[in-house]
């Protein structure tokens, strides 16, 4: 059988993120299955030699006969499509998939008016024009396409799930698959003792305002206890743009001592980070993804998470982890103390992580489920 994705950016450098992480893992276990694999998408990927890559100049509208030239030449059996409800109404070769056996791939948040509201202090123009253009493609617009053109829909929240449900109205399938975690990986830390009153708090991502960074700072200038460390991973910065933070963070009067440490860090040296913390902050104001694989990656080595009330993130938190209202400053300063100053509490949710991580489930497993969705 002939898999084919079709997916926007898929480079080995995105493949420790959302939605590639997803696809990658899924796409290996058709190929292990005996199944012959193939990736449409808008970049050379020849570096990513797992599966057959058919790179397009653009997956936008505008360069239709080519993509349609490629899945044509293909043939594929089963179809998984990366939609968005922008790309559902403005991509005109998606009209091919009513002839194949497609399915949609919903890896993006969906967001009400006052949420993005709430986030409005903190997003970018880029930002603004990123989720606006979703927002402004109304529901039963991109409902009907997803209808019309698809088998069925995967998502991988469940807060996403009841919204997909709700538009679409049990026409086509909704199916929620987690994604998975390499436990073998991810394995639960030792006790460690930070010495008596120390706490560390890990920041790891890309520093803009809609992954909370901007929050995190405004929240740690107000923290005026000794004994907490804010440690930021800055990923894909370089010593430059490392000095730059350090420069820029001067002025926010911090009080705890602070780390930065820039550049991509392999899993082996980001997973000793997530073990040596004593909370991991995901104070997210908007996912730009519908679940950010690093909430579970914490959960399953055992350190806490201190998440906001958005898309995926309660629910991947559970019993692990503080939920702080999203764009809530002083939300976040009274998770961050209570951890720092009840040590039983820290306590308690550090047992939670053994017991949340044992519900989550392997890669082999998710792809197991999107095995059966397809077949079906």
């Amino acid at each position: 059988m002939k898999i084919l994705f079709v997916v926007s950016s898929y480079t080995k450098t995105q493949l420790r993120l959302q939605p590639w992480l997803t696809i990658h893992r899924i796409g290996l276990h058709f190929k292990r299955t005996g199944h012959q694999v193939h990736v449409i998408t808008d970049c050379d990927s020849q570096e990513q030699e797992d599966f057959i890559i058919h790179p397009v100049a653009t997956l936008r509208g505008i360069n239709s006969s080519q993509i349609l030239s490629a899945i044509e030449s293909i043939q594929p059996d089963k179809i998984i499509v990366c939609v968005s409800p922008l790309s559902l109404v403005s991509a005109s070769w998606y009209r091919i998939f009513e002839k194949y056996n497609a399915y949609a791939f919903m890896s993006n948040a969906f967001y009400t008016v006052v949420e993005v509201f709430k986030a409005f202090r903190f997003m970018t123009l880029k930002d603004c024009k990123e989720f606006g253009r979703q927002m402004i493609v109304p529901r039963f617009v991109w409902g009907r396409q997803l209808k019309k053109r698809f088998k069925g829909v995967i998502c991988q929240s469940i807060n996403t799930r009841d919204r997909l449900k709700e538009a679409l109205n049990s026409k086509i399938p909704v199916h929620f698959i987690p994604p998975g975690i390499d436990f073998e990986l991810w394995p639960l830390k030792k006790t460690k003792e930070f010495g008596q009153g120390c706490s560390v708090f890990l920041y790891a991502g890309s520093l803009k305002k809609i992954r909370g960074y901007e929050l995190i700072l405004k929240a740690f200038s107000q923290i005026k206890q000794k004994g907490i460390t804010l440690q930021l991973l800055a990923r894909g910065a370089d010593d430059i743009e490392v000095q730059q933070i350090r420069d820029r963070l001067s002025g926010y009067g911090i009080n705890c001592h602070l780390d930065i440490v820039g550049g991509w860090i392999p899993a082996e040296g980001f997973r000793e980070y997530l073990q040596n913390a004593t909370a991991v902050l995901l104070p997210f104001i908007l996912v730009p993804s519908e679940l950010p694989v690093t909430v579970m990656e914490s959960i399953a080595c055992g350190t806490p998470v201190i998440v906001s009330n958005i898309d995926g993130l309660p629910g991947a938190a559970g019993s692990a982890g503080y939920v702080v209202p999203h764009a809530d400053v002083q939300a976040l300063v009274r998770a961050v103390k209570k951890i720092h100053l009840e040590k039983s509490e820290c306590q308690k949710l550090e047992n939670a992580c053994t017991s949340v991580r044992e519900s989550m489930i392997s890669w082999e497993t998710v792809s197991q489920k999107w095995h059966k969705v397809l077949e079906n």
